[in-house]
């Protein structure tokens, strides 16, 4: 049995084996048929629903391999209608909330450290404004006594 966490294709955990997916769900449709049926039967579009590229193919030929999104392998799933069809389909609900979850954590820091450096660009102008008022006299002119030549 394959596992579901093997299905990735990537560390992000963000797409997804469209073979492995079909060997997951047992369906009993040739896969190169399942897949194009699939892709076009439910309008599914290249570089937003999947992806493709070639990888290696049983004998000499290299085949053409499908990278699903999340959303894709869902949708894939529930149409399925199985017993494992739903245990896929809420794996990758799961999956998609860690996924949502650690991106609005990463915007949260990035937040974090863009108001931690405006704060300290703020510190740092009001400093050169205090630098330039010693300059001045009260009518805002540079007094010449104040400037240092070196």
């Amino acid at each position: 049995m394959i596992e579901l966490e093997k299905l990735f294709v990537d560390s992000e955990k963000k797409l997804i084996n469209a073979e492995l997916l079909h060997k997951f769900l047992e369906v009993k449709t040739e896969y190169r048929k399942w897949i194009r049926r699939r892709i076009k039967d439910y309008d599914f579009q290249e570089d937003r629903d999947f992806r493709t590229n070639l990888g290696e193919s049983s004998g000499c030929r290299k085949g053409k391999e499908f990278h699903l999104t999340i959303t894709m392998a869902k949708e894939l799933c529930m149409l399925d209608n199985s017993e494992k069809g739903n245990k896929a389909r809420k794996y990758y609900l799961d999956q998609e909330e860690r996924v949502k979850i650690a991106e609005s954590l990463l915007t949260e820091n990035q937040m974090k450290e863009y108001k931690k450096k405006t704060k300290h660009l703020e510190s740092e102008l009001n400093q050169k404004k205090d630098e330039i008022k010693s300059l001045t006299d009260k009518d805002g002119m540079l007094t010449a006594n104040k400037i240092k030549l070196i």
